[in-house]
Parts: structure tokens; sequence; C-alpha cells
């Protein structure tokens, strides 16, 4: 089984555009004759990530600090969003019940964990939503060199920060591959995501984010269940690391939309085979 031809194109999309124009054709045939194209398309992103790497230095940087610790500090603030909501809807939720069904349901000695998961679920969506609905404006003024690079990047460094703060720490603790599935999955969404728009293929770009979104949460999640020490069950702790990621994937793409112009029609460059149709 080889990999999906939208795989490739997005593995692609990570490398700078000149990379990418000279060495694309020829990397893209190495692919089509590979007789390990899972591993070898991992090579490809590697090295697609180094040369992307390698495009972003300090001097390059050094303008746009403000806005890069903007971008760092965001995932804390969904963190502190979630921290102050998530027990008030939660336990709000309960006490609804109670009164409801009659002291049946609600706050007491019986009541189990799963029962915060509800009330969880509708308030990380909703700072999801309020993330996401004010990209553009909270990003104005950011220009920084690489944004498909910067931008998960930056966000992924913040969570590491968020990972070590009590109580995310607690089901976080061992889960050493969480943030790095995240990043390097969001990385590659985002050069096809921003590939897509540049090439004034909107549609196609809100259709990625829109199936790529729960595809990056479902194997992150995969990963930390796998890696974490503690029980499965600790992923749905309401204040958990993966929490923060899931605002801060679609408030990823939310960015990028934000910051990225669409090429005008008449301006548009021709598909080539490493671009994809």
């Amino acid at each position: 089984m080889r990999p999906p031809a939208w795989l490739v194109r997005a593995t692609f999309a990570v490398y700078p555009e000149d990379v990418r124009d000279r060495y694309g054709v020829e990397i893209a045939d190495l692919l089509d004759g590979s007789p390990r194209p899972w591993r070898d398309l991992g090579d490809v992103a590697w090295n697609a990530v180094l040369e992307r790497v390698g495009t972003v230095r300090y001097g390059r940087l050094r303008p746009y600090r403000r806005q890069m610790l903007a971008l760092v500090t965001f995932p804390a603030v969904f963190w502190v969003a979630l921290l102050i909501l998530l027990p008030t809807v939660a336990f709000g939720t309960l006490a609804v019940g109670g009164l409801v069904t009659r002291g049946r349901f609600g706050l007491g000695p019986d009541v189990s964990f799963a029962a915060f998961i509800p009330g969880g679920l509708v308030t990380i969506g909703f700072v999801a939503f309020v993330a996401t609905q004010n990209a553009r404006r909270w990003v104005d003024s950011l220009d920084v060199p690489a944004p498909a690079f910067l931008v998960p990047t930056l966000l992924g460094l913040g969570c590491l920060g968020v990972g070590i703060l009590p109580p995310t720490v607690l089901p976080y603790f061992g889960g050493w591959a969480t943030v790095p599935c995240w990043w390097l999955m969001v990385l590659v969404l985002s050069a096809r995501y921003r590939t897509l728009i540049r090439h004034g293929r909107t549609g196609a770009a809100r259709g990625l984010a829109v199936v790529g979104t729960p595809a990056v949460l479902a194997v992150t999640a995969t990963v930390h269940l796998t890696t974490t020490l503690f029980p499965g069950e600790m992923l749905f702790w309401p204040m958990s690391l993966m929490s923060v990621l899931v605002v801060c994937t679609p408030f990823t793409f939310a960015i990028l939309s934000a910051v990225t112009p669409e090429c005008p029609r008449s301006a548009r460059p021709p598909a080539s085979r490493a671009d994809g149709p």
C-alpha cells in the first residue's frame, strides 16, 4: 500500500519553494518507484523539515520577536480560559442535573468522573470557536517569515510549557511524544493548507482543515495513550494537554488563513507534480 497522493503533496509543501521547484519532480519520481514508499516518505518529510528550519535564522526573525512571543503565549491563554471555564461548566451541569432529577443525578459521592466529560467537551469547543473566530483580529499585524513553519512550531513550544503546569502535568507525564506528534502533523498540513490558499483553492484548503483537524487529534491522542505513564482515562482529564491541543489545531489553520494572501487568478502558477493538481 502506497501513501495517498494528498499526503505526498502535503509533505512536498513543507519544502521551501525554491527547493521544491528545483528538486520536486526528481523526488516525486523516486517516491513513485520506491520499494519502501512509507519509509522514504518519512525521510522526505524529515529532510523537508530540516530544509525549512535552515531558511529560518535568528537574524531574519529578530524584527518579529514580539509577534513570536505572542504566538508562544497563546496556548497558556487557552489553558487559563479552560482552567476557569471547565470547572464552572462541569459543576454547573451537575448542579442543574441534581435539581432536575431531584438529587438522582448531580453532586454527590457517587458522581463518576465521566459526568464531567460533556461539560468539558462543550467548554473546549467554545474556547476553540472563540479562538478561531478572533484569529484574524489577534494576528492582524503578524508578518513573520515562513508562517506555515513558525506558527505550529511556536504554538507547539507554548504547549510544551503548558504541559508542565499543574494540573495539566498529571495526565501528560510520560507522554513524551504527544506534542512532537501534533507538531509534525500540523506542520505538514499547514504547509499544504497555505499552498492551497496561495493558489486560490480556498475551498480545498477549508476541506483540508475540516478533515485534518480530527485526524491530527485522533493520531495525537493515540500516541498519547501509548506513551503516557497514566491510565487511558486520564487522557480525558478536563485540564489535560489534549484540551489545549484541541484548541490550537483549528486556531493554527485560522491564523494561516488570516496571514496568507490569495493569489489572483491571472497570476496563479501552473500546477507541478510536486504541488499536485
